[in-house]
């Protein structure tokens, strides 16, 4: 619906196209993919079952029976798909959807990137025995002669695992209300649109610009009204990973793509971090910011990069960014005043004496959920520099909606950086603060314009592709 959105048109269940038609998209100028190449059109295949019993694995992408098909597996439709598209060229992706878990012990698992569903190919052309299986089950089901014509078909598939359906709908409607349309009503079971955009195609129609679905959704009387006019303010993005952020080129006039650094959430290398990240965040932001315009900057991002971000413009930079929030009810762009009102204590502090050797402080934000024990034990095993540990947590509470909106997380903010501006050894010059953190990336935001004054600081994000390890990896580390 935005009047600057890089989509030229989308189709629903296009004729035209006999595999991975569910929806196209079409693109009016070219978006970068997870490998920076430029895309013009993304074509989705999308299969849903009713249970979560089946799991996918490197062996089902060429079972027809997988898609409830007799006689084309997913890949052989990709195939097909991609020489019917021949003469388009390069510069399309193609998506297969589906609610099944890919199987933990399956190649497919370690094939498949968390950064945005793309297959990993330096893994799937390595020498290993396990790759070497994969490669050569497929060429043979794909009739293929060489490894260099597997690389051609797979490169643009994407494989997504879609969370549950009120987990789907949850994120829907953050979108829907961002631009511009009724939510959907959580006593209802069924999605109106999903009526509608049938209802609409039964008539005739495949093919839907921004307009097109502005107008029939005025008609039907879901259009709400975008909250903020795009025109008053200059939307930028900042991404390290795709997933829920597939779109941000279209939602954004500039956005930053960190994503190639990363496999899945973890960092490729760590010195890519204080090099390459830190640079590409601070060269996006010194061209996007050049005017005196309100500005929203979305931060699909590395909680460490969204505070990177607002470290690099600080609260003296003359700019007015605000971070976008999403929440259950939607985007939310956490614009503050810059004013703190007499405000309770808002936090409780707590310190625990560790049997360090050194004088470093670890400091755990607890926001969104309590990491208390999992800082506990990496610090034990892995960082004999702290000598101590403060731990904050807010006395509302610990969830998802703890913080309010910009000016709540704007005072919490100022009260965290009050209290350890008081607190904190008067030797900071000398030692590290390492910061762990479970918070909103716009608090993550708002904390790093004002961290300056702290001296030495080392950032941290929670090893996601290894949950059971409770482990960390040291990210940012500031001043550079």
């Amino acid at each position: 619906m935005y009047s600057d959105s890089k989509i030229e048109k989308v189709g629903f269940e296009v004729d035209d196209i006999k595999y991975f038609d569910d929806v196209v998209t079409i693109y009016r100028s070219p978006i970068l993919s997870e490998r920076n190449e430029p895309i013009t059109a993304d074509y989705w295949q999308v299969k849903f079952h009713v249970d979560a019993n089946g799991v996918l694995t490197f062996r089902q992408l060429t079972n027809p029976k997988f898609i409830k098909s007799k006689k084309t597996s997913i890949l052989q439709r990709l195939q097909y798909v991609q020489k019917d598209l021949a003469s388009s060229g390069s510069g399309t992706r193609f998506f297969f959807i589906s609610p099944w878990q890919i199987q933990h012990s399956d190649p497919l698992a370690k094939l498949v990137s968390q950064s945005g569903g793309e297959i990993r190919l330096e893994l799937l052309f390595s020498d290993t025995k396990e790759m070497i299986t994969v490669r050569e089950e497929w060429k043979q089901h794909l009739n293929l002669v060489g490894d260099l014509a597997l690389e051609n078909v797979i490169r643009p598939l994407r494989i997504i695992v879609f969370p549950s359906l009120q987990q789907l709908r949850n994120t829907l409607n953050a979108y829907l209300i961002s631009a511009g349309l009724l939510p959907i009503d959580e006593g209802t079971a069924s999605n109106p649109y999903d009526d509608l955009i049938r209802k609409v195609r039964v008539m005739g129609q495949a093919w839907f610009s921004g307009h097109d679905i502005e107008e029939i959704c005025k008609r039907e009387g879901y259009w709400k009204g975008m909250v903020e006019k795009p025109e008053l303010v200059t939307r930028l993005g900042i991404r390290s990973f795709s997933r829920w952020a597939e779109n941000m080129e279209n939602e954004t006039q500039q956005m930053v793509n960190l994503t190639p650094y990363f496999d899945g959430r973890s960092i490729r290398s760590t010195n890519y971090w204080n090099e390459e990240i830190y640079t590409q965040i601070d060269k996006f932001l010194q061209a996007a910011l050049q005017s005196r315009v309100p500005y929203a900057l979305r931060l699909d991002c590395h909680s460490s990069i969204a505070f990177g971000a607002g470290y690099l413009l600080g609260t003296k930079s003359g700019f007015e960014v605000a971070p976008v929030q999403k929440t259950v009810a939607g985007e939310a762009v956490w614009r503050t005043k810059g004013v703190l009102e007499p405000l309770p204590d808002l936090w409780s502090f707590k310190e625990y004496k560790i049997e360090g050797v050194g004088n470093d402080i670890g400091l755990v934000i607890n926001v969104t959920h309590s990491i208390n024990e999992d800082v506990r034990k990496y610090v034990n095993v892995a960082l004999p520099g702290i000598h101590r540990i403060i731990v904050c947590e807010l006395f509302a509470g610990i969830g998802g909606k703890v913080v309010q909106d910009g000016e709540h997380a704007y005072s919490l903010v100022q009260q965290l950086m009050q209290w350890l501006k008081q607190n904190r050894d008067t030797e900071k010059k000398q030692t590290t603060l390492h910061v762990f953190s479970a918070a909103p990336n716009g608090f993550m935001f708002l904390l790093g314009q004002q961290a300056k004054v702290l001296g030495y600081i080392q950032l941290y994000e929670y090893d996601f592709d290894n949950p059971s390890s409770n482990s960390y990896q040291a990210s940012l580390k500031l001043p550079k």
